[in-house]
């Protein structure tokens, strides 16, 4: 088992373990026997707040999975199918040692392809499977702005935080690419490099190799509390909704259309400038 050491205290109650340059179903072991449940790892927005907490400031695994088929667009699934025990991890580890990529039958893409259109009326934050929408280069790389979707998704209500902070104008996601098996999904993890690059990292088979991960034991009035704060979509719907009678009931309802768009737009915008929501 991967020894994982305490890292630091969350929000002033959430325990923050780390384990130094350990192996991927090793870390799961070492997380599980502090009483960390699966999905074990942070998120990358957990990362990106403990990074802004100045808690920690290197590379880590995140609990994200990209998952891609030949020829379609690379999805994030905030849950991975490696991160539901260690035996699960091992099958992704032994790919790793044949020189590939795990990968879940094809109709595993095209349930995360349905759920990912199911979602995208929901904001960006709220979303737990997103198709990124950003173009790749030439080398793979899709460059990740503040306002896009696909940051929103990764960074959440941490995002604009994240980026002034650390001062970056962009953050580059390596996309998954190469010549991929037919009719078989590549499922790999997500590297959230150090705040020096902040690189989301997709195309690299880590698995089998040593490197930093974290995990944290919320408590359960964190668990809650955490759990119950209102979404973007939510207040988006409830503006939405309320609008129309508020000018109703004031006696200018053409106005309703005027003011409705700027006023979601503004207020949402509001809200993801504040430090929690």
């Amino acid at each position: 088992m991967e020894g994982v050491k305490l890292k630091g205290i969350l929000e002033g109650r959430n325990i923050i373990y780390k384990s130094f340059r350990g192996f991927f179903d090793s870390q799961i072991s070492g997380f599980k026997s502090k009483g960390i449940e699966s999905p074990f790892l942070a998120t990358p927005e957990e990362i990106a707040l403990i990074r802004l907490e100045d808690i920690d400031s290197e590379e880590s695994r995140t609990s994200y999975a990209p998952v891609k088929m030949k020829g379609k667009a690379t999805i994030i699934t905030a849950n991975s199918p490696w991160l539901t025990n260690e035996y699960f991890a091992k099958v992704a580890m032994d790919a790793n040692d044949s020189e590939e990529f795990p990968t879940m039958p094809s109709w595993f893409y095209e349930v995360l392809e349905s759920e990912a259109k199911n979602q995208r009326g929901l904001a960006p934050e709220d979303r737990t499977v997103h198709m990124m929408e950003g173009e790749p280069d030439g080398r793979g790389y899709i460059r990740l702005t503040p306002e896009m979707d696909d940051t929103r998704f990764l960074l959440k209500k941490f995002t604009k935080r994240y980026f002034r902070k650390f001062n970056h104008k962009s953050i580059y996601f390596s996309d998954l690419f190469g010549n991929f098996p037919e009719n078989k999904t590549i499922v790999n993890s997500l590297m959230f490099e150090n705040i020096q690059s902040s690189e989301f990292v997709a195309n690299y088979s880590n698995f089998n190799c040593r490197t930093n991960a974290l995990g944290i034991l919320y408590e359960k009035i964190g668990a809650v509390q955490k759990n119950s704060k209102y979404n973007l979509t939510n207040v988006n719907d409830a503006i939405k909704s309320s609008i129309p009678s508020v000018f109703e009931d004031l006696g200018i309802p053409a106005l309703e259309k005027i003011v409705s768009v700027p006023l979601r737009k503004e207020t949402l915008k509001n809200l993801r400038d504040k430090p929690f929501y």
